[in-house]
């Protein structure tokens, strides 16, 4: 599928590039595999993890790692917009159904998550940072750094990490183009990514986001719906149980309601001093009409419900 984690060393160099902040922050990675790489990340900091993962069984170890995962595709994820301090960013390195690179696709459309001011760390083989690729990232971001991986980890799969900050104010740096270009042609020739003495950014923090769920129903993801929901809890508290008695629905029930109760037997069974049945039958109407020279027969079936009482004195009688 696409999946390359990202090396232990890698994501402690690009640690050693950020400065956390004191207060809470969010962080994103789209694509989270098993997790490890943004639980690394933010290690000993006030950082909350959030994740998305395709793959089931990443999914499953991603939730052991990670403080929210959201099961299946980015594509169908409910996420509030501009609600996190970092965007991580290792997609898949292949192609779509339609020839596009997924690497691009990926940040095209996840981006949106990342608020003004964030950080971006973006990582995807060297070859693959185009110019139409370099453009669409110079028109949101600046401040941009770029490092190939080192040596060992460098010659599987010719990696980079891209660094860059969202902008307040888009618009394209012909000069980054330009520099990122180069950077995608030198090879080996580009600077390893170091161990900084001194962090390079400093990140903003983010409370965290207000709306992040998976399109695809989870029973854990909805159980946490629900002990946050304030809908819930007042249903909760409407129907629960006090002193031994029970409260009314939360929605008056009407005549019809029951009668459907009553006729589909749900309200059978003992009741003080009666017996009550329902039951519901369906019945043939024939009629004749005159039409020009002939009779026509005619047919319809029509349902009619009946409940039945039996009382203390041994009387049936019908409800209706």
């Amino acid at each position: 599928m696409g999946y390359y984690p990202t090396p232990e060393i890698v994501i402690g160099r690009i640690r050693s590039f950020i400065k956390f902040p004191e207060k809470d922050f969010s962080v994103l990675d789209p694509c989270c595999g098993c997790g490890t790489a943004l639980k690394n990340l933010v290690h000993e900091t006030k950082g909350k993890t959030y994740g998305i993962e395709l793959d089931g069984q990443r999914y499953l170890q991603a939730k052991q790692k990670l403080n929210r995962v959201a099961k299946g595709g980015y594509e169908i994820a409910t996420i509030s917009n501009e609600a996190f301090s970092i965007l991580y960013l290792n997609p898949p390195y292949d192609y779509d159904a339609n020839g596009q690179r997924k690497e691009k696709i990926f940040l095209q459309d996840t981006q949106k998550y990342l608020i003004k001011g964030g950080l971006l760390i973006y990582i995807i083989p060297q070859e693959k940072l185009t110019t139409d690729l370099a453009k669409m990232i110079s028109y949101r971001f600046g401040d941009i750094r770029i490092y190939r991986f080192p040596d060992e980890e460098y010659k599987d799969f010719g990696q980079i990490v891209l660094f860059g900050i969202k902008k307040k104010e888009l618009g394209i740096v012909q000069k980054d183009v330009i520099n990122m270009v180069n950077a995608s042609n030198l090879g080996e020739k580009l600077e390893e990514i170091p161990c900084c003495q001194e962090p390079v950014y400093s990140l903003l923090s983010t409370p965290e986001p207000k709306i992040f769920r998976s399109g695809i129903l989870d029973k854990d993801e909805l159980e946490q719906c629900l002990k946050e929901s304030t809908l819930w809890g007042k249903i909760k508290d409407s129907i629960k149980y006090e002193d031994n008695k029970i409260k009314n629905p939360p929605l008056p029930l009407h005549q019809g309601h029951i009668g459907l109760l009553l006729a589909s037997g749900y309200l059978n069974g003992e009741m003080p001093g009666h017996l009550i049945k329902g039951e519901v039958i369906k019945k043939t109407i024939v009629t004749e009409e005159e039409e020009e020279d002939c009779t026509v027969t005619k047919e319809r079936e029509i349902v009619t419900v009946t409940v039945k009482v039996l009382t203390n004195e041994g009387e049936i009688f019908e409800l209706m």
